[in-house]
């Protein structure tokens, strides 16, 4: 990560210039004062909590926008679309798929679209720009029962015999495609606990199954990515866009507030889920510190530390829709000229 460097006169200017730079003194500050702009005053004052950004780029409204992540990115991408925000990325294309029974999920089948990590948001978008596609056509893993499964997709889509699953792949790729048009483009990134494919060499979406693991015994690996490699992928990821995005093209990344739902490590899933997102939450640190078009929304920062009774459904894990509506109109305010009701 490039070194954030500036001369002493400059740091203690920016203190002295930023009226939100301060915590507060511990039995000195009055934090019962919600009135003031001291963090620990501002922290109260709202059971949603209202960062302060700074020099944040304006977007146009009514340019075309597209969104890949996790299942944050749908709730944001549904909520601005209710505001009139035009998105290319909504996933109509899928709503016809069947779901996958074994899945015990009762999501619909366009959550195919979804990305978990920075690596498999950069396989989405390395596959679909390239011409021809460089997807390994071993991505598509084999079952016991003779169809297909894609591990860089979802779990709620059915397995598929090799013709169909190649043509859903032709299918995910068109659509993914429709982001070289976006004028903005929005990633949020979930986690960095990651299941890696040794025999096609690539990190996966989601990790396979037990049926799958016992087919293919060693060719799966848990992996935690060292931070060279995730600074690595998100430059790869912003050189696609420069080749094959529209000119001038905005990124906005954020990282996802929902939770791990478990780790494979010998770890507290609250601790391991605190290292996933700091890792991503750094990655994306230096990559907005790099790239003038790449800008940093703290949506995380929003729900984690706003009041947990508000922000939170009863598992702890998944936002509330009040954070949801607060982060949507945080995001209104800071990046658009016009604020709809």
């Amino acid at each position: 990560m490039g070194r954030f460097e500036i001369s002493y006169e400059e740091a203690l200017r920016n203190r002295k210039q930023n009226k939100y730079s301060h915590w507060g003194y511990y039995k000195k500050t009055d934090f019962e004062d919600t009135s003031g702009l001291y963090a620990g005053q501002r922290l109260r004052a709202n059971k949603l909590f209202e960062p302060k950004l700074f020099d944040a780029v304006k977007l146009p409204r009514d340019g075309n926008f597209f969104a890949m992540g996790s299942c944050f990115a749908r709730e944001v991408e549904y909520a601005l679309i209710q505001k009139g925000v035009e998105f290319l990325s909504v996933p109509t294309v899928f709503r016809n798929e069947d779901p996958n029974p074994l899945s015990g999920s009762s999501s619909p089948a366009n959550t195919f679209v979804t990305k978990y990590n920075v690596f498999s948001v950069l396989n989405a978008f390395r596959w679909a720009f390239e011409d021809p596609s460089p997807y390994p056509q071993n991505a598509l893993i084999k079952t016991s029962e003779g169809t297909y499964v894609d591990l860089h997709s979802h779990t709620t889509l059915s397995d598929l015999p090799l013709n169909s699953a190649i043509e859903r792949r032709c299918k995910v790729d068109a659509y993914v495609r429709r982001a070289m048009e976006a004028d903005v483009v929005i990633l949020t990134f979930g986690f960095c606990e990651l299941w890696w494919d040794r025999e096609i060499e690539a990190y996966l979406n989601i990790p396979p199954n037990g049926r799958i693991a016992k087919t293919y015994p060693g060719r799966f690996t848990f992996r935690l990515p060292e931070f060279e490699e995730l600074v690595s992928a998100l430059d790869e990821l912003h050189g696609l866009f420069a080749e094959h995005g529209k000119p001038g093209v905005q990124i906005v990344c954020t990282v996802s507030p929902v939770s791990l739902s478990n780790t494979f490590r010998k770890e507290d899933v609250v601790i391991a889920n605190c290292f996933s997102k700091s890792l991503n939450r750094v990655g994306v640190e230096y990559w907005k510190n790099k790239y003038d078009n790449v800008h940093y929304f703290p949506s995380y920062e929003i729900v984690t530390c706003s009041e947990v009774a508000t922000a939170w459904k009863d598992d702890r894990r998944h936002p509330s829709d009040e954070v949801i509506a607060s982060v949507v109109k945080s995001f209104e305010a800071n990046y658009f000229d016009k604020v709809t009701t």
